[in-house]
C-alpha cells in the first residue's frame, strides 16, 4: 500500500483530522493508496500573521522532512497556506504538493483572471504571497472574504447555509466587479 502523508499545518484535535480525511471520497483515492493525516505538533492556530505562518513552515517541515524515510510515496500540505512547500521539495525526492499553488496554477490555465474567495481578511496575504511567489500577480483579479473566522475543530458544522451563500455572493462580486473569470475557493 502506498501512503500519502497529509499535513495540517496547525495543531488540531484528532476529531478534526478525522473530519479532514472524511472530506476525501474513497472513490477519488487511487486503488493501492492510503491517505494518512497528521497535524503540526505545535505552532499557531489560524495562520493569521507572519509569525504564525513562519511557525507553520517550521512545524510542517518537521512533520514532513522524514516522510520519504518513513515510506511515504508523497506529501500533501493540507492547507491553502502551502506551508513549507518549497522547503519540503528541496529536502525530499518524492512528490510534494499543496493546494494554493495547484489551485492558482490551474485557475491561471482556465481563464484570463482569477479571484480567491476565502474565509476572513487575515488570510488575504497568504494568497497575495502565493501569487507573487508563482509569478501570478497579473492574473490575480482580487482576494475576497466572507468575514468568518476559521474553526479548525468544527470546520463548517452548522454554518453551511450562511457560509455557502456568503461564498456565492463574494464569488459573484469577484466576477462582476473585479473581472474574474475563474474562482478559487
Amino acid at each position: 500500500m502506498n501512503k500519502v502523508l497529509n499535513i495540517v499545518p496547525v495543531p488540531v484535535p484528532p476529531e478534526a483530522l478525522v473530519a479532514f480525511a472524511a472530506q476525501i471520497p474513497p472513490s477519488v483515492v487511487h486503488p493501492g493508496f492510503e491517505n494518512v493525516f497528521v497535524c503540526a505538533r505545535a505552532g499557531g492556530a489560524t495562520l493569521d500573521s507572519a509569525y504564525e505562518t513562519t511557525l507553520a513552515d517550521a512545524f510542517v517541515l518537521d512533520a514532513g522532512c522524514r516522510a520519504e524515510e518513513q515510506g511515504y510515496a508523497a506529501v500533501c500540505v493540507n492547507s491553502m497556506s502551502d506551508s513549507a512547500l518549497a522547503a519540503l521539495r528541496s529536502r525530499l525526492t518524492i512528490p510534494v504538493v499543496a493546494p494554493n499553488q495547484a489551485s492558482m496554477l490551474l485557475a491561471a490555465l482556465l481563464g484570463k483572471k482569477f479571484s480567491v474567495v476565502t474565509m476572513w481578511p487575515q488570510w488575504h496575504e497568504l494568497y497575495h504571497k502565493a501569487a507573487r511567489e508563482h509569478g501570478l500577480t497579473a492574473k490575480l483579479a482580487s482576494v475576497r472574504d466572507i468575514g468568518v473566522p476559521p474553526d479548525t475543530a468544527e470546520l463548517l458544522a452548522g454554518k453551511e447555509d450562511f457560509v455557502f451563500g456568503a461564498l456565492e455572493r463574494q464569488a459573484r462580486a469577484a466576477i462582476d466587479e473585479d473581472g474574474a473569470d475563474v474562482i478559487v475557493l
